[in-house]
């Protein structure tokens, strides 16, 4: 199963910390290159690459990584479901395997408004769409000729040619999801390979979103218990803690003023006068006036909650109670800080 070989890959000649590196929208990417194979080299297990807003392109910045590295697997966290018609992301991905065999990981999301509508999409039937494009991905993966007519996706007598002389052995490609919503993440629990924990989320929210992935992993017949959860976790580090804090306010506020979305902040224990709070300023001001009050108004509690803040020890001390909480997989994604630093303190002191 995917899910098996995604744990035992290269078990007898890579063996790794149960960690990996993530990118959102810095360093440079010939940094994040540079940082791949630093990670490799202190036996990471993965790194992977975010796509958001429209900053950068995936599969480019995987693709240099594959290159650049022999045994580290390799993911996206994640690409969406819209944008990329489903043969051309079956068709990226089987040649970024080509680069690194066996390492590839597909992270897909269900994108996000009003990113979308200003693209030009409009995201009906979302889980209908999360669905069937997984089915025609992994049908294609597996070589196999097909045709499929669904709600949001059709083709015709359709299959992977790749290139002269490449071996057709089916794609060993896990398939992830990365979810916010419980529903989402019921169907990911059912038809994925993984279910990718969102980052600016505490560790109650992981057991409330446990429940629901547990339900989707039991429609499929599957156990929990070998199922994956990577989660991206954001990262502040100095050795202030006060300095770590306040640079990990700024990005926290951004993403309270973004997703305020009841559930998430109720089964992460944020405040509701808080929410409240800043959804008045939201309504009431200009985005750039709105974030400003807003982390005005963030504590260094709140802070602490939703991230990894403080100094190094701190770090690796609030990574441990998320993956206690159920995340199999902790992806650091550093807002503040020395990247060599917490790769070197996570390779020597995370266990």
């Amino acid at each position: 199963m995917l899910h098996t070989f995604f744990l035992k890959l290269n078990v007898h000649f890579y063996m790794t910390h149960n960690v990996g590196l993530g990118f959102v929208d810095k360093p440079s990417v010939n940094e994040q290159v540079q940082l791949a194979k630093y990670a490799e080299l202190k036996r990471f297990h993965s790194v992977w690459v975010t796509e958001t807003r429209l900053v950068r392109d995936a599969a480019t910045v995987l693709g240099a990584m594959a290159c650049s590295t022999q045994k580290i697997m390799l993911g996206s966290a994640v690409i969406n479901v819209w944008s990329r018609i489903a043969p051309l992301t079956a068709l990226t991905w089987s040649t970024l395997d080509e680069f690194a065999p066996d390492r590839m990981i597909l992270g897909l999301g269900a994108w996000w408004d009003p990113l979308a509508s200003q693209c030009g999409v409009e995201r009906t039937m979302a889980f209908s769409r999360m669905r069937e494009y997984i089915e025609v991905v992994r049908k294609l993966f597996s070589m196999e000729s097909i045709t499929y007519s669904g709600r949001t996706l059709t083709v015709r007598d359709l299959k992977l040619d790749l290139g002269i002389g490449v071996d057709r052995a089916p794609k060993k490609i896990p398939i992830m999801i990365g979810a916010t919503g419980f529903q989402l993440m019921e169907l990911a629990g059912e038809i994925s390979d993984g279910v990718i924990l969102d980052f600016f989320v505490s560790p109650s929210y992981n057991q409330k979103s446990i429940e629901h992935i547990s339900r989707g992993v039991t429609k499929s017949g599957r156990s929990l218990r070998n199922f994956q959860i990577p989660q991206i976790i954001t990262c502040s580090i100095d050795e202030d803690a006060d300095v770590a804090i306040q640079h990990a306010k700024r990005l926290t506020a951004l993403y309270l003023t973004i997703r305020r979305k009841p559930w998430i902040a109720e089964a992460s224990q944020i405040s509701s006068a808080l929410m409240d709070e800043i959804s008045i300023i939201v309504d009431a001001h200009s985005r750039p006036e709105a974030l400003k009050m807003v982390e005005e108004i963030i504590d260094e509690k709140t802070v602490k909650l939703l991230t990894a803040s403080g100094t190094i020890n701190d770090c690796l001390r609030k990574v441990k109670e998320y993956v206690a909480s159920g995340c199999t997989l902790p992806i650091l994604c550093l807002e503040h800080g020395d990247y060599r630093e917490l790769i070197d303190s996570f390779s020597e002191h995370y266990i």
